[in-house]
């Protein structure tokens, strides 16, 4: 956190009880699911997929049970093909 000390600013590191601080290596993999879950989600709204069923094909590809062709994930970005589609994409693609 960035703070003025004899006319220079500068940044404190600060140690947080009973939380965990973000950058912690703790965080890294929870930050990870929790990104996948809500871009997974975005993206089955745009597919036309009703609200009230999302949570369930959320769970059901973390557990295995829904396959998905294609998925290229980088920041906050995802792209998602289902099967279908991405065998057209590996036809065209050759």
């Amino acid at each position: 956190m960035p703070r003025e000390r004899d006319g220079t600013e500068e940044t404190a590191l600060v140690r947080i009880r009973s939380q965990r601080g973000s950058g912690e290596n703790v965080t890294y993999g929870m930050n990870t699911i929790t990104n996948f879950r809500f871009l997974f989600a975005k993206y089955l709204k745009s597919e036309g997929v009703a609200e009230n069923a999302i949570k369930a094909h959320v769970w059901s590809y973390l557990q295995g049970e829904e396959p998905v062709g294609l998925m290229v994930s980088g920041g906050d970005s995802i792209v998602m093909l289902d099967e279908q589609r991405a065998k057209v994409s590996r036809a065209v693609a050759g």
